[in-house]
């Protein structure tokens, strides 16, 4: 085992010299992949374990064979892949959450235009009513848009950091305010609490920005009617 290998599994070199890969390491799959090398066959296979903590293992084995066609020795690479796909499983999630998201705002701005281009025009409150549906449905539809972008450019590790100094208190007030209709939608109360004297703090005002509306959007829509959703600060 060289030094990453014995990192990746938790076990020294010195003490796993001239054992058996099960006696090593707890892991069945482990010594069933390694067992294919031994017997000929050049393995790449995706592994899981649970000691010494819940990994997936990318894995390559290879048997070395010798001047007389047996195999001498194995040589096996490992690369522990659990943070690439554990965030593989949550973009997975995030599109199938979007894509349903979608769902909604795109057959209720549909049957509004259906209803206006099918005489409600003609009726003008009613016609106030529909376009300020359809005003509400494409903010939401532009907002998921937004976040599938951001993702896009953190993925491609485009986002990088523009720090600036700047009022927290103002940022807040701009993201409730922003908020108010749809709190306003959902019967939901929007209450901001803030200590005497401004906070200022530095650091990417658009990308906290972001985050802020995120959350307290979705502290809105999953609240219940005649909720309450706090947004406090303090130094």
């Amino acid at each position: 085992l060289n030094p990453a290998a014995e990192s990746i599994l938790g076990v020294e070199s010195d003490k796993a010299t001239g054992r058996r890969t099960i006696e090593v390491f707890s892991s069945r799959e482990l010594d069933r992949t390694v067992s294919r090398a031994v017997a000929g066959e050049s393995v790449d296979d995706e592994i899981e374990l649970i000691y010494p903590r819940r990994m997936s293992l990318h894995l390559k084995s290879d048997p070395v064979i010798g001047v007389e066609g047996r195999v001498v020795a194995t040589v096996s690479a490992i690369e522990d892949i659990t943070a690439l796909k554990s965030l593989n499983q949550i973009r997975q999630d995030f599109v199938a959450n979007v894509s349903h998201e979608l769902r909604t705002p795109v057959a209720t701005i549909r049957a509004l235009t259906e209803s206006l281009l099918g005489g409600a025009m003609a009726e003008r409150e009613r016609a106030q009513r529909f376009l300020a549906g359809l005003d509400h449905e494409t903010g939401r539809l532009s907002q998921l848009i937004e976040d599938l972008l951001a993702l896009s450019r953190l993925g491609a590790r485009e986002s990088a950091l523009q720090p600036e100094a700047f009022s927290l208190a103002e940022l807040l007030r701009e993201c409730l305010d922003s908020k108010a209709k749809l709190a306003e939608d959902y019967g939901v109360r929007l209450d901001l609490e803030l200590e005497e004297g401004d906070v200022t703090i530095t650091g990417d005002r658009r990308l906290l920005g972001t985050a802020l509306n995120n959350r307290v959007d979705n502290a809105v829509k999953y609240n219940r009617k005649g909720g309450r959703v706090v947004v406090a600060a303090y130094p």
